[in-house]
């Protein structure tokens, strides 16, 4: 058996180094999958040993090769990125590498721009000029990160140590409070990690193949349509299917997760759950009433992570200083640049507008993003002002990134699932925020809130997991996101989004913060409303902890305007009542 561990350990090796020196994104994700059944067998070999000898060092083992099967492409881009930092390469080369990026990315995007035309009318000739382009920039760009690998040592080792965090930082990075459970999903078993601040477990059971069928029956794969209009099987299911999940997830732990937050690394296709929307007691209802059922939420706050090493890592990403300011809110609300002069004139159903590809008017997202910055301040671009190239000019100085918009995933190409911008803009960028334009920035916020329509949704990709807009973000330096899971609807957003200001204003971490917003909107909605496919979307992925806002320049200016004129007072004072004397 420590011969088995010790080859799996040297192939795992292996294929990290392979992965990390391949620079083509779609070879790595190939890579991934091909390797899950890899890291399958050897956390099955290590959890046989911790079983029969109860040596941790086993448990250590099993810990490890779980991490390094999930979310390594992610890890390593967001090293590589922190490598050239580290290593103290010179501005101008840095400056160097990033304009060949955004070439690369500028030329990849006119590519597939191109390619969305109906193939009659695609100008073959442009697209060959353009991937001779790209061909020539890669070339440049591997011959910039090569000359870093040779002359800049602490480059080359920061981003080839593919380094887990051990169980021990695992269990310092939490609070007493905290319950983290990482799964691992094979092609029969699941292995559960159980760790707190003074223990760790784990756990191995069958896969029910039922547990994927019962996935079809939760939000994420509702609609609109089925809740209103075939609303009883729909709840029935629901009610079904939502406890089946809980009972094989989470009720094997249910005694050690009483009064505490949940933290959850889940793999594959339970990254599309929402673990809150799931009932905690077995229901049977006659009427449609979303509104009392057992939720999780009721006695948890829940956040999650890509994998448990990202989320340790997310601490040390926290800007504290660098930003300036506060929060900055981009809101576009009109999409049909025809519909400017009518847009407060809207026929159709808030309930029925969804922030999504068919582009609709979103007038919800103008209330939401007035209503955030009264509670914590900040600056607010609406309409033709919400521009991508101004959120690439300003993004930076904010602790705060909040998107009210529509969100478009690409499963077939996620480097270019995209957040609309106005369309009153240049056709270069397509009025859009790309997955691969995130490679081009370095932002400075702790937290961003992507307000639309499946921003941590996308193609599931064994060996990796979900391929989602909201990684971007992540290896652009925000440490903490709110995403969503599915569709949103625009006027429950905008009230929750709103609560969930509140909150964080009065000092709760993210997870509750978004906690009670939900609660609060699910106790005051009607019975249809209250169906977790409104409310149960948005998640936090990522470090949770309380946001520090900074004090307002106005409120520094006030101050000083008050102070100024004191020790004039405090002399005339002296002056007075010495003639008293």
């Amino acid at each position: 058996m420590e011969m088995s561990l010790k080859t799996y350990e040297e192939a795992i090796d292996l294929v990290d180094i392979i992965r990390i020196g391949q620079l083509d994104y779609d070879s790595k994700l190939e890579l991934a999958k091909n390797q899950k059944d890899l890291f399958y067998e050897a956390i099955n070999v290590a959890y046989q040993a911790y079983g029969m000898t109860g040596d941790r060092r086993y448990l250590e083992m099993a810990f490890n090769m779980t991490e390094k099967g999930k979310a390594g492409m992610l890890y390593d881009f967001i090293r590589e990125s922190d490598a050239k930092h580290y290593a103290n390469i010179p501005d101008s080369l840095l400056e160097k590498e990033r304009k060949v990026k955004e070439e690369i990315t500028l030329y990849e995007n006119l590519v597939y721009q191109e390619l969305q035309v109906v193939s009659s009318q695609r100008d073959s000739a442009k697209i060959a000029l353009w991937n001779e382009k790209l061909f020539r920039l890669r070339d440049q760009q591997k011959e910039i990160v090569d000359y870093f690998n040779v002359n800049y040592p602490k480059y080359y080792e920061y981003k080839y140590n593919n380094r887990i965090y051990s169980l021990g930082e695992v269990q310092q990075y939490l609070t007493k409070k905290d319950v983290l459970l990482e799964y691992f999903t094979g092609r029969e078993a699941m292995f559960v990690f159980e760790i707190t601040r003074d223990a760790v477990r784990i756990r191995k059971q069958a896969l029910d193949p039922r547990l994927f069928a019962d996935l079809e029956n939760l939000p994420n794969n509702q609609t609109l349509d089925a809740i209103t209009n075939d609303a009883y099987p729909t709840f029935a299911n629901y009610l079904s299917s939502s406890y089946d999940l809980y009972r094989a997830l989470l009720q094997p732990f249910e005694q050690d997760l009483q009064g505490r937050d949940l933290i959850i690394i889940p793999d594959g296709k339970l990254g599309y759950v929402s673990f809150e929307s799931l009932l905690t007691k077995h229901v049977e209802m006659h009427e449609v009433d979303y509104r009392n059922l057992p939720y999780l939420i009721n006695d948890h706050a829940v956040s999650y992570g890509y994998s448990t090493t990202l989320l340790v890592n997310s601490r040390s990403k926290v800007h504290e200083g660098k930003a300036r300011e506060n929060l900055v809110a981009f809101a576009p609300v009109v999409f049909n640049t025809s519909n400017y002069a009518t847009a407060v004139q809207q026929e159709r159903s808030l309930r029925s507008r969804l922030r999504d590809e068919k582009l609709l008017d979103l007038p919800g997202t103008k209330q939401e993003v007035l209503d955030i910055t009264r509670i914590v301040g900040g600056d607010v671009y609406l309409n033709d002002q919400a521009t991508v190239t101004k959120f690439k000019e300003i993004a930076s100085r904010y602790k705060i990134l909040h998107i009210a918009t529509h969100g478009i995933v690409d499963d077939n190409d996620p480097l270019h699932s995209r957040l609309m911008f106005s369309p009153s803009t240049s056709n270069i960028d397509g009025g859009c925020l790309q997955y691969n334009d995130l490679f081009n920035l370095e932002l400075n916020a702790d937290l961003a809130v992507l307000s639309a329509c499946n921003t941590g949704a996308g193609r599931n990709s064994e060996g990796e997991g979900i391929i989602a807009l909201s990684r971007g973000f992540l290896y652009s330096g925000v440490p903490s996101l709110v995403i969503s899971l599915w569709k949103v609807e625009d006027e429950a957003t905008a009230t929750i989004m709103k609560n969930f200001y509140k909150y964080l204003k009065q000092g709760k971490t993210k997870d509750e913060a978004l906690r009670l917003s939900k609660l609060e909107y699910l106790h005051t909605t009607d019975p249809t409303g209250a169906s977790p496919y409104y409310w149960s979307s948005f998640v936090n992925i990522g470090n949770k902890d309380p946001l520090h806002f900074n004090r307002s320049g106005l409120n520094y200016l006030w101050l000083l305007l008050i102070l100024l004129p004191l020790p004039a007072c405090l002399f005339h004072l002296r002056r007075k009542n010495s003639h008293r004397i």
